[in-house]
């Protein structure tokens, strides 16, 4: 469906705008997240030091604050993730890096991995 579909029904885009988390005209997503308000998940994980406590999409928000605030000035960055496969049990893991080399990401995610299980 194009944007001359939704002309005559304004309906339609107001709903399409609310289910993408109210991010403007027909889910446009916003260029600086600098002022996103805190959610109550991000807010009680940060408190508890319990990334269960937050969806991964408000761990993404979090570093986007940060980053688009000026707090952090990344040099690299890996993302991991986990899906849930079509088969029951079966999850699939992916990233995406930002990074000078693969080095690099390698380097950060062992020495993250130690941090989180309390080496480092």
């Amino acid at each position: 469906m194009s944007d001359e579909n939704f002309k005559d029904h304004p309906e339609v885009v107001a709903v399409a705008v609310l289910s993408t988390g109210g991010w403007g005209a027909a889910g446009a997503a916003p260029e600086n997240f600098k002022d996103h308000p805190q959610s109550i998940g991000e807010r009680r994980s940060e408190d508890a030091g319990n990334g269960a406590l937050w969806t991964p999409r408000e761990a993404m928000i979090h570093v986007l604050r940060l980053i688009d605030s000026g707090e952090i000035k990344p040099e690299a960055l890996v993302v991991c993730w986990s899906e849930s496969d079509d088969k029951p049990g079966v999850k699939t893991t992916k990233f995406r890096a930002s990074a000078p080399d693969p080095v690099t990401s390698v380097g950060l995610l062992t020495m993250i991995a130690q941090k989180m299980v309390g080496v480092a």
